[in-house]
């Protein structure tokens, strides 16, 4: 489901609009979370960077990312 809602936020909202890149980060955990290491660890630190590009390296989302923790919001779906 968070694969699904990441292509769909890109192609509403753009690839680096703050939801979508919180999308990217909660995808890059469930891949951390199902096994899939290398590639949930390289995506999970792009996502990352952007976001800290984006919102900047000490907005909160960000340090509590690169701490580990899941970012907690409710993000609006985009429109269909």
């Amino acid at each position: 489901m968070s694969v699904s809602t990441l292509a769909i936020s890109r192609r509403s909202r753009g690839d680096l609009h703050p939801y979508t890149l919180l999308c990217a980060v909660n995808a890059a955990f469930d891949q951390l979370a199902t096994g899939q290491i290398d590639d949930g660890q390289s995506a999970l630190s792009a996502a990352t960077d952007a976001l800290a590009s984006v919102l900047g390296a000490q907005h909160p989302e960000v340090v509590d990312i690169r701490r580990g923790r899941r970012p907690e919001c409710d993000i609006e779906p985009p429109p269909a």
